[in-house]
């Protein structure tokens, strides 16, 4: 697929994402629509409405998360002269510059507490929740799933695929 690349008088930050992955998908040459789409995890067809032009119907804008997994599985794509023109070669600067502490730091005094609980070294942890039956659950059940929660969050094919079988 050739997606023509013209130069705008202006173009705002999800004209220039547009631009830059069409120029990726150019380089890939045949197939590069469902390479992207692949390694990314969406279809093909949403790939393909990614790279329609503004106003056409079925669009679909490279919002701040489609940009962060581009950006992540091609990284390539931040030295696309329309990126770097607007400044945009690393991901998107509030989330590069939010961290995990930055998010205690916002929680609430009940969610830093269960945090903190949950960063306790497993012999103290386990003193501190033992007298609460369902604590010392639900602590278990957070090990054991949250992983898969997180990674399930990022993917919406995971979650939906997964949301099938359940219901088998």
């Amino acid at each position: 697929m050739k997606v023509t690349t013209c130069q705008p008088a202006r173009v705002n930050k999800f004209e220039a994402r547009r631009l830059a992955l069409a120029d990726l998908i150019n380089r890939f040459g045949r197939g590069g629509v469902a390479r992207v789409a692949e390694v990314i995890g969406k279809d093909a067809s949403y790939v393909s409405r990614m790279l329609y032009e503004v106003g056409k119907p079925g669009k679909k804008r490279i919002g701040e998360e489609s940009w962060d997994v581009l950006l992540l599985k091609f990284p390539e794509i931040a030295k696309s002269p329309w990126v770097s023109e607007l400044g945009q070669v690393t991901l998107r600067e509030d989330r590069a510059r939010y961290t995990a502490w930055d998010a205690y730091d916002q929680a609430s005094s009940t969610t830093r507490a269960a945090v903190d609980v949950l960063l306790l070294p497993p012999t103290e942890r386990h003193e501190a929740i033992k007298r609460w039956a369902g604590l010392v659950a639900a602590v278990e059940l957070i090990e054991r799933h949250a992983l898969e929660a997180i990674n399930a969050r990022k993917s919406p094919k995971t979650v939906a695929s997964e949301t099938r079988m359940v219901g088998r």
